[in-house]
């Protein structure tokens, strides 16, 4: 084995841990969100810049209502102001 490609190999098994990590604080934020807000539904999508959660809910009353971000931050703001 060449040492680039040794190094690629070190690279690509880095990135994956990168990822797992990423997976596992998206999961962690999700389920924080749907605690807080059950009258929501929640999903996280592959976006073009890495993870996206996705919120949203339909009712009679109100329609639909939905926010897609890549900052679960910016969604719990969000929902926190949605209309109840």
């Amino acid at each position: 084995m060449t040492q680039q490609s040794e190094a690629d190999d070190r690279g690509d098994a880095e990135a994956e841990d990168v990822a797992a990590h990423d997976i596992h604080k998206c999961r962690q934020d999700l389920a924080r969100l749907e605690s807080a807000f059950p009258a929501f539904s929640f999903t996280i999508c592959r976006g073009r810049r890495g993870p996206s959660f996705e919120a949203w809910r339909d009712t009679t009353r109100s329609g639909l209502y939905a926010i897609i971000t890549d900052d679960p931050g910016e969604l719990w703001r969000e929902l926190d102001m949605a209309p109840r």
